[in-house]
């Protein structure tokens, strides 16, 4: 019988950097109700990329190579402050003038 599981989890923050688990522990918290399948990859994998890349604004200061292999070779990112960017080199500039 397949059943919900629940982790518990305990993390230890690291200075600049994404914290790393300190403890982790699967806990069985009920019975899983028979329900249809829906697949919630996709809207997983999206939220994922969105808080890294939150994460990459948070900590960069000013250094915008983690973001690198987030936006395609020929990408184009509206900022809501005129002509979207479409260069490398323009997010770039545009991130290091960001303050801290």
């Amino acid at each position: 019988m397949p059943y919900f599981i629940h982790y518990d989890t305990l993390f230890e923050r690291r200075p600049s950097t994404l914290p790393r688990f300190k403890m982790m522990r699967p806990r069985i918290t009920g019975p899983l109700v028979d329900r249809t399948f829906v697949s919630s990859f996709a809207d997983h994998r999206v939220a994922s990329f969105v808080h890294y890349w939150l994460y990459l604004m948070e900590v960069g200061q000013g250094d915008a190579s983690g973001f690198r292999e987030l936006l395609a070779e020929n990408f184009s990112l509206d900022l809501g402050r005129g002509e979207p960017m479409k260069a490398w080199n323009s997010f770039a500039e545009w991130f290091q003038a960001i303050p801290t």
